[in-house]
This record gives structure tokens, sequence and C-alpha cells, in this order.
């Protein structure tokens, strides 16, 4: 029996901590893919899945509790049963049958976290999902994971032996520490970054913070893939930068401004570990300041390198180096950046082989405001955008698609255009202009003549028969649904507006008038029993390592992590027989402040 426990490095813990903070929003890797041409049998695909599972570690690894704190627990393969679970759908149910499988909860400490169902019903070929927490996959691993199970299910079809190379285990991969000059770097290329980075110009004014997401995909014109190549290969870059660089842009011309942090997820593994199966991805922030003179040309080249000089440094993620030095009980939601890019991996050469279409999975959740995903498909591309639906509405989102596609076609088409000049506009901007009475007119002339006062009861100073238009800081004309200033003819009128989605101006509501603060524990009647205020600074000093702790000394402050808080969450349960959630811990981070807290509770 293995039953190897370790405790968990910096970005497991990070994402544990999201988890728990957060259980209904499931931090899941799916992967679902279609066969053409044959229908998969059960058994073979057990033999497949039992295979896998005795291959990789990950697959079977638990999270136990030890002493108030997770810990991974690998099991012995004659542990772990993984059913491969038989599911009716039809061609109208089917992606809603996907994303409910996909998102359904694990139980951390009762099972592996990874699931398989196999969907039927579909008259255009039998679907097979695979979905895992992303605390033991990434998607590396799923594209590993999907050519062994297509390799082992072909042989065990044929009835013959699992080939030798697939029937070894694969060791377990520990990720190297992190280098000091590799945290140091990432500390220096993320100095005096903003920590919470502001929404698109894009979003709901009053938007929320919960977790609820959607997706969209739509594909990229196949002209455009073409050309994209030809570029990629012009610059010597990849695909996959030269996206980069235009998200960067297409970000910059939706209000995030000219220094954008975007993270994206870069593989860890080292050349001996290729083939491990894991969360060995490690989560980087990325950072681009544009100079919208630039030609496409010359930023390309510079974001290959920003690039290239961030995978020398892979080592460390961005929870290792800036490390969350929580103030509040909100700051572990906000991570540096509220963009992700992410080129998926899934090769074409054994897609084609296996005659295997792979399909996007809905989500219902996202950490993120907006996570831009590159899915290539043979020659074909998709774009799939998932979003945060408190943040943006789903007309949004469609135009943000819209203008990806539109300003990467524009990019690679003429790679020494100043990046001021290639369009904000794409065809679906034009079109529905016209379709909401706007008159638009050509691109050079897209303004709305106002009837007068009386039609625009916010102009009134404006002589009827000006020329409007909504610009953003560099003079641009902004497409609709972006906000920005308001211009009549060539004068700036110093007022936020944008063009509404259904037609006319729209400019920012009222302010509502400010709030007072709720009282923070400290102002608060109740206090502490000092027996428990005495306990708790005790506690402090053993899991901070500090002898100078008192009655305000912040947990977090003084080096506190969230793994030493669920230690603080247990001794409290041990010795006072107490239930408080690890949130608490956050919200009253000393001890007069947790002694009050739980004054309270008790009472």
């Amino acid at each position: 029996m293995e039953n190897t426990d370790r405790p968990l490095n910096a970005k497991e813990a990070s994402l544990w901590l999201f988890q728990v903070m957060n259980p209904e929003a499931v931090v899941h890797v799916p992967m679902a893919f279609r066969t053409t041409g044959r229908t998969l049998r059960w058994w073979p695909m057990k033999v497949a899945v039992d295979t896998l599972v005795e291959m990789h570690p990950s697959l079977r690894t638990v999270f136990a509790d030890v002493d108030g704190a997770p810990v991974r627990r690998v099991l012995d393969p004659s542990e772990v049963d993984i059913d491969v679970d038989i599911i009716a759908t039809t061609a109208d149910t089917l992606m809603d049958d996907i994303g409910a499988f996909a998102r359904r909860p694990f139980r951390f400490t009762e099972e592996p976290l990874i699931r398989v169902g196999h969907f039927v019903g579909d008259p255009a070929g039998d679907v097979v999902c695979f979905t895992s927490h992303h605390l033991i996959c990434d998607a590396q691993s799923n594209a590993m994971l999907l050519r062994t199970f297509m390799e082992v299910y072909d042989a065990a079809a044929a009835e013959q032996p699992v080939p030798e190379a697939l029937s070894r285990p694969v060791e377990s991969f520990t990720e190297p520490p992190a280098s000091e000059s590799d945290i140091q770097f990432w500390r220096e290329h993320l100095a005096g970054a903003e920590k919470t980075a502001r929404p698109l110009s894009i979003a709901e004014p009053d938007h929320g913070d919960d977790y609820r997401g959607s997706q969209m995909v739509q594909p990229i014109p196949s002209a455009t893939v073409a050309q994209l190549a030809a570029v990629a290969k012009e610059l010597n870059s990849s695909p996959h930068v030269v996206l980069l660089s235009v998200f960067y842009l297409l970000l910059t011309n939706h209000g995030a401004g000219e220094d954008v942090v975007v993270g994206m997820p870069l593989d860890a593994r080292t050349a001996a570990a290729r083939d491990t199966v894991g969360y060995h991805v490690n989560i980087v922030g990325l950072r681009g300041v544009i100079d919208l003179t630039m030609s496409f040309r010359d930023w390309a080249k510079h974001v290959r390198e920003q690039f290239l000089t961030g995978l020398r440094h892979v080592r460390a993620s961005i929870d290792e180096a800036m490390p969350g030095s929580y103030d509040s009980a909100s700051d572990w939601r906000e991570p540096l950046f509220r963009y992700m890019f992410n080129y998926s991996p899934y090769s074409s050469d054994w897609t084609t082989r296996y005659r295997i279409t792979v399909l996007p999975v809905r989500t219902a959740y996202s950490r993120l405001d907006l996570t831009l995903n590159v899915i290539p498909r043979g020659e074909d591309m998709l774009v799939q955008v998932i979003y945060r639906e408190s943040v943006y509405p789903v007309v949004a989102v469609e135009r943000f698609i819209d203008r990806f596609s539109a300003l990467l076609a524009s990019c690679v088409t003429d790679l020494d255009r100043p990046l001021a000049d290639h369009s904000l506009w794409s065809e679906a901007d034009r079109s529905l202009g016209s379709e909401a009475d706007r008159s638009l007119g050509s691109e050079a002339d897209r303004e709305v003549r106002a009837s007068g006062p009386a039609d625009q009861p916010d102009l009134a100073e404006v002589a009827p028969g000006a020329m409007l238009s909504v610009r953003d800081p560099y003079g641009r004309e902004l497409p609709p649904g972006v906000w920005g200033e308001l211009h009549a003819d060539d004068r700036a009128l110093g007022r936020q507006a944008r063009w509404a989605w259904a037609g006319g101006l729209e400019t920012p509501a009222e302010p509502a008038e400010p709030r007072s603060p709720a009282p923070t524990p400290v102002e608060t009647a109740v206090t502490g029993d000092p027996e428990v205020v005495t306990m708790l600074i005790g506690l402090w000093r053993d899991l901070l390592d500090k002898d100078d702790v008192k009655g305000d000394t912040h947990f977090f402050r003084s080096g506190g992590t969230s793994i030493k808080a669920a230690r603080v969450v247990a001794s409290i349960k041990k010795n006072l027989g107490v239930k408080i959630k690890l949130r608490q811990v956050f919200a009253t981070p000393t001890p007069a402040e947790l002694a009050a807290a739980i004054a309270t509770t008790g009472s």
C-alpha cells in the first residue's frame, strides 16, 4: 500500500483555499471528445481507465485532513476503482448533460478526484468525458490521458495485451522548488502592477462578485488561421505567442490600460517528467506594457521575448513569487490579474488518427473575470471565452470574441501598421450600429447626429446637428458597449458615455449614496473571553514561530498562511469544542477579534 502523505505546495494550497472558501465554485478540468465512425464498448473503456489509474499516482490521490491541515495521500491501485458511467443523452441535451456531469463536486477526503462518463444516444457519435479536479490534473495531463486511453482501448477491443510501454507505472513527479532567482525575477517583473486590475469597459456598471460563470465558443475563420501560421513562421515565433500579442491589444482597446497583467498556465514539467499526469502547470502573471505607436511586428517580437524569459523562470508560480499578504477576508479572492490566456495543447496528429473531435465543456463557474482559450482543431481553431456572468453580459462577450477575430485578422494582414491604427470594430459592430438606428456610416465616419436637446436630455449644451462620438484616451472612436469620453464634433464634453447595445447613448447612473462601512469586530461591543484570547495568543506563537504576539497581532501580516489558518480552525475545535469556518480566521485575524467572534458563535 502506498498511502504516502506530503504537504501541499504553494499553488496547491492556494487552489485548496479557494475551493474550501467557495465549495459551490468547483475547479475542475473537464475533457470531452466525440468518436466518429465507431461505437465505443464499455469493457475496453474500463480496461483503459484501470490502466490509467495504475499508471498515474495523481489519479489515486485524495486530500486527507491531518491535524487540521490538508495533505496529499496517494492510494494503492488496489484501493481505487473508477467506473465508467453510462449516461443516456440526446443531440439536443448532450452539452448540458456533459456540463452537469463535469460540474458534480468531488468529496476530497473520500474519493479520487476523477470520474469518467460515456454519453450515448447522440446520432453524431459517442462522447466520452473525463473530469478531474484541478488539484490532480491540468490541460496537458488531459491530452496525455486521452492519447493513452485510446491506445489502450484499441488494444483491449482487439483482445490484445496492453502495450508494454503503457503497463509500467509512471513515477510521481515532485516539482523542484523555485530558486531565489526565479522568485526574484517575477517580483521584479510584477513590481508596481496594480493588484486589483480594473474590469474591462464592457463590464456591467454594478457587477457582483460571485463566481457564476458561463462560456461562449466561436470559430476563427480558416483564412485567418492560415495567415496566423504564416506570420508566426515569419516572426520566428509560434501561433500561441502571436495570439497572446493580439489578446493584450484587445484588452487595452477595452479599457484595461497600457500596463496589463495576463495570467498564463505554463508547463513546469522537466524533460524526464513530460508524461506525468498531475497539476504541473504554474500560473504566472505575464506583464505587457503596450506602446500603441509600435507596429504589430515589433509588439509581437516584444511579447515573444517576454514569454521566453518567463519560460526560463517557470519554476516559480505566482503563488510563490507573490505570496498573499492578506489584510482582510476578501483579499484572497483577488488575484493579481483578472484575465487569463490559454492555448490548449491537443495534437491534430493523434486526434485525426483516432477520429476524435475535442468538445468544449460548458462550465458554470469562473474565478477570473474572463479567460480566453484557443483550441486548435486540425486546420481550424476555436475561441472559447469563459467569463463571470455577474461582470459581463452575453452580448458583450459575443462582441469581444468578434473583435478578437477581427483584430487578429487585421494584425496578421498588416504587421507594420501601428497598433493604434488597427480597427477596434468588427463587422458585427458595424451591422449592429445600422440596425440600432444610429447611422454609423462608413468606417471613417462613425458618428451619430443628435436631433436636439429634446431627444438627448443629457446633452442640453450640445447644439442640434452636432456630430457625437465616444472616444478612448487615444482619440479613437469606440464601438458599441465600450465606455469612453463623449465628444461633440471635436470637443470633449468631459463625461463618460457609450453606445448602448440596443441603440442610443448611455451615460453612467448617478452614484449611490455611500454606505457607512460595517463595523469591524474590534468596534463591536462583544469581547472575547480573556482565557480564549490567551489560548489564541499561544496558538499564534506556535504557528507563526514568534514570541512577540499580542492580542492585536494580525495572523496573515505576521506570516500566517491558509494552511496554518486551517490549523487554527482545527485547534479551536479540539480545545474549545467550537466549530468555526476557515473564512472566520480571515475576517477576524487577531486573537482578540477571533475570541470575540468565538464568543458570539457560542452564545
